[in-house]
Parts: C-alpha cells; structure tokens; sequence
C-alpha cells in the first residue's frame, strides 16, 4: 500500500545493503555485507541463500521480471556477478576489479551500466561501464573520472542518470555513448532513480534534501524532503511514488501531482 504499512519478512539479521525487485513485485534480491545474497520468490514472505560467493556485496540490480541479476562486490574492490536463472547460479563478468557503487538494468537484463569509485592520494575517483550483452562484455563510457555514486536506467536501457558526489548529476540518452551535465545544484549526490521511460528522475543527497526531475533531467525541482542523509531512493514505473530511507532513521514514502507531466497547455 505504497508504504502506508509495513511487515517483517522472514529474511534473516545480516548487514542487508541493497534489494532490488522485479516489477510485479514478487522476485526480490538482497546483498548483504559479507556474507551473501538472498532471494524470494514470494514478495519476501520466505528467503534463500543464492550460490553466490560470500563478498563485501553492495548493489544489486535485477530484469523487470526478476529472473536476471547483476550485483556488485563493493568494499575492498572486487568484480561484477550475473545470473541468468533468479540466483540459481553466478559468474564473474569481465568488469574490473572496483568499488562497485551502483547497479543498473534495463528491464530485459541486456543493458547494464554500474558506477565505481576509489580513493587514492587524498582523492576520490571513478567511472562509469556499460554492457550491452546482460554483463559478458563492459565497456568503460567517456564519463570522466569522478566520484561517482549512483546510476539509473530507463526500461530500454538507452537513458542513464549518474550522480557524482560533491557535484552535480549527468545523463546519458544514447546508452552512455555520451553525457551531459544536468541544471542539478551542487550538492553530495548518493542516490538516484529513474521511471520506465526515463523522463522523471528523483535523486536523493547525503545530509540535504530529495530533487525530482520531469524532463529527463533538464531541470531539477527541490521536494519538500527534509534535509537528512538519504541513503537510497526508489520510484515506480511511472514516476509519481517514491520511496527513500534515511540512513538509521526510517523509510519514507512520497505521491505528489508534481512528479506527474504537467498538464498540457
């Protein structure tokens, strides 16, 4: 009921990074640090331990209808995962070895895009890959190197929105080829989502507030979210509800006339 109410699963107490869900609802995945990743096939009413090697885990992306998984090894560096069968069974992609940040899939499985960053000299780095054939081949897009933190995708997979910590958000509509920097302001930028066709945005900041976008990222609009830690934001596939979590806060939920296009004239 679009976070009106909310019940426990059964999923067991482990240091849960990331979850991601297929579009009806009832295929989920779930990251956690150091351990491994879960999956349910009931809208999280029971949860299994996937085949997937205990790593530093973080995000996890999946196909709209949950049967294809990627998900990255953040921590200490490490590579990307894909599934083909719901968790059954994983392999190693040829992405480098890296602090995987973010994940993103479009709603077949075959477009990928994943952010990473690292750290060294007293500097914060990273790019952008993508992968056009479900994550056996990656290619590192001309998005500069930058402390990215967050990705996501259209349906398609041809429209990316990247947000770059301490500056701005940029986006893609040839499937990474190129990008462009947004109006966003300058700001800690951590997460970000995308509605199906790619044109609304919401992209949620590190102690500051939530911003939403109804042109594919034209222009940004700041919501009534107040300022917070926002560690991962989440949107339907039209774009008009929202949810975010405040890191060791709570979870909040958003439906306004504003995230919908605006009315002709």
């Amino acid at each position: 009921n679009a976070g009106v109410t909310w019940t426990p699963s059964s999923a067991p107490n482990q240091s849960w990074m990331w979850i991601a869900s297929s579009a009806d609802g009832t295929r989920l995945a779930a990251t956690a640090m150091e351990i491994g990743i879960y999956t349910s096939a009931n809208s999280g009413a029971t949860w299994t331990p996937s085949s997937a090697p205990t790593a530093d885990w973080t995000p996890i992306a999946c196909s709209a209808d949950g049967t294809k998984l990627a998900a990255g090894v953040g921590y200490n560096g490490g590579g990307i995962y894909t599934s083909p069968n719901s968790g059954g069974y994983w392999w190693q992609t040829s992405a480098p070895r890296q602090w995987w940040g973010s994940i993103a899939s479009s709603a077949d499985g075959t477009r990928l895009a994943a952010v990473y960053y690292s750290y060294s000299l007293d500097s914060w780095n990273g790019g952008i890959y993508t992968s056009t054939n479900s994550g056996f081949e990656w290619t590192q897009t001309s998005a500069g190197n930058r402390y990215w933190t967050a990705i996501a995708s259209s349906a398609d997979g041809t429209k990316l929105a990247a947000a770059w910590m301490g500056d701005g958000i940029y986006r893609s509509t040839d499937s990474g080829a190129s990008w462009t920097q947004t109006s966003a302001p300058r700001a800690n930028w951590y997460r970000i989502a995308s509605s199906a066709d790619g044109t609304k945005l919401a992209a949620g900041t590190w102690a500051g507030g939530i911003y939403i976008s109804t042109d594919s990222g034209l222009m940004w609009t700041q919501t009534s979210a107040p300022t917070a830690n926002w560690q991962c934001i989440a949107c339907s596939a039209d774009g008009t509800k929202l949810a975010a979590v405040v890191a060791g806060v709570g979870i909040w939920a958003a439906q306004a006339t504003i995230l919908a296009a605006p009315p002709p004239r």
